[in-house]
């Protein structure tokens, strides 16, 4: 089986060094795509925490909107919750 995957593409993510990628292995390749998706779940955790914090850092600001900024911030909380999880099983 063939991969079209550009090497530049490949030497974007994140802690993947291409060197270290032997394409004709399969589990070399398994490996690969487990750390793309821990890494595209961390960094979507890490973007819902920041979003989190900074609604959290609004609320305190301005009260008014105090009751849908805790909603919204429930939602994050679920959401962050199910990545982590979804990390862990990877």
């Amino acid at each position: 089986k063939s991969l079209n995957l550009s090497e530049e593409y490949l030497e974007n993510l994140y802690s993947i060094k291409i060197e270290n990628i032997n394409l004709n292995d399969n589990k070399s390749i398994e490996e690969v795509i487990k750390k793309v998706k821990r890494n595209k779940l961390q960094y979507d955790i890490d973007n819902l925490l920041k979003m989190q914090k900074e609604l959290e850092t609004n609320k305190s600001n301005d009260n008014s909107n105090a009751k849908e900024v805790d909603v919204q911030v429930m939602e994050i909380a679920i959401k962050i919750v199910e990545l982590r999880r979804l990390l862990q099983q990877i």
